[in-house]
């Protein structure tokens, strides 16, 4: 689909045209020399008489010998020509335009970016980006949502508040009912394996309240043990692979 090109390809009017007409007939069989145009396709071609007067045309359908145009493209004028007069497929500064416009976009083709041609984004659903790494879509965007598909993970920098699996039957404190903090392991976490225990200390929390919490990479978030004032938590590493050390996670919990 878009600007179609082809060396060397010229011809003749079978017959003459005015300067408003949007078919042009060539002598038979040259419009073989010319590209096949289908869906969205087109090319640009050249009229010119025996005095060198010529005219840009856009050839939208190619029909054997037959082009259905678009008179007077690229600062050209329509005239009137007569059978005899030449037909080529020239380069001008409207086909680079066209071909430098198709180059940023894509409409949809996946753009490759490395060079064993394994990585690339594509958008070829419409409002969805997404990404490939080493031959495995890992990424994808839609409106208003980041998302890192299944064996992917975000890695997340640390923050100043920060709880290692060393020492995490420690408390954290926090007196809101929205509850975020960044734990950091300190040794790797297996593929099933659970991080210890550790507590959450809130004085929004009750014996009744009922906590749900999430986590940023694919662990699952065990909240037990309910009193007034805490909550214990425990972190089961669901990814697949086994966390490496030092690996981040922020955790994120709602009391209610």
């Amino acid at each position: 689909m878009g600007v179609k090109l082809k060396n060397n390809a010229f011809g003749t009017l079978a017959a003459g045209i005015n300067n408003s007409v949007t078919t042009v007939a060539l002598t038979a069989g040259q419009g073989a020399k010319f590209p096949t145009t289908s869906s969205d396709d087109y090319f640009y071609a050249t009229l010119i008489d025996s005095s060198n007067n010529l005219e840009v045309v856009k050839v939208t359908t190619r029909s054997t010998d037959s082009m259905t145009v678009t008179r007077a493209q690229d600062n050209t004028s329509a005239r009137a020509f007569i059978a005899g007069d030449r037909f080529e497929l020239r380069p001008n500064a409207k086909v680079f335009e066209d071909i430098l416009s198709e180059s940023r976009d894509l409409n949809g083709a996946e753009f490759i970016l490395d060079a064993d041609a394994d990585t690339s984004i594509t958008a070829d659903t419409d409002d969805q980006i997404d990404i490939k790494i080493a031959n495995s879509d890992d990424f994808q965007f839609t409106s208003n949502k980041f998302t890192a598909q299944l064996g992917s993970g975000i890695l997340l920098t640390k923050s100043t508040a920060t709880s290692d699996e060393a020492s995490s039957a420690g408390s954290f404190t926090e007196n809101n009912y929205n509850i975020s903090h960044t734990l950091t392991l300190d040794g790797t976490l297996a593929d099933d394996a659970v991080l210890a225990d550790f507590t959450v200390t809130s004085d929004k929390c009750l014996v009744t309240s009922v906590v749900v919490g999430v986590c940023s990479l694919k662990c699952h978030v065990d909240i037990h043990t309910v009193a007034a004032g805490s909550f214990k938590v425990s972190v089961t590493n669901k990814s697949g692979g086994t966390l490496a050390n030092d690996s981040t996670m922020v955790l994120n919990y709602v009391i209610l």
